[in-house]
């Protein structure tokens, strides 16, 4: 035991260098981690929004008193989110 505490002694200043070594890697490191967070974040987030839509238009179509009137609604809505023209002859 004291072979190992002598040499920690005598090999001070190497430990010290390679401390901040791995100070600087553990540094670079939860960096990389937060940005991967922040990614998977905005990733999910997108899905989320893709994936609000479709249902939003699928239920606005499921109701029974708004099937004949929704032409008109889901065309603009389409248009929105499409970007495409909008027919306005058609539109009373």
């Amino acid at each position: 035991m004291s072979c190992l505490l002598n040499w920690f002694a005598a090999n001070k200043e190497a430990l010290a260098g390679l401390a901040s070594i791995f100070a600087i890697f553990g540094t670079v490191l939860a960096v990389a981690i937060f940005f991967s967070g922040v990614r998977q974040y905005m990733k999910a987030e997108r899905w989320k929004k893709t994936e609000f839509w479709p249902n939003y238009i699928l239920n606005f179509r499921m109701i029974p008193a708004r099937v004949v009137q929704c032409g008109c609604s889901m065309e603009m809505i389409e248009a929105f989110f499409l970007r495409k023209e909008i027919n306005t002859n058609d539109i009373e």
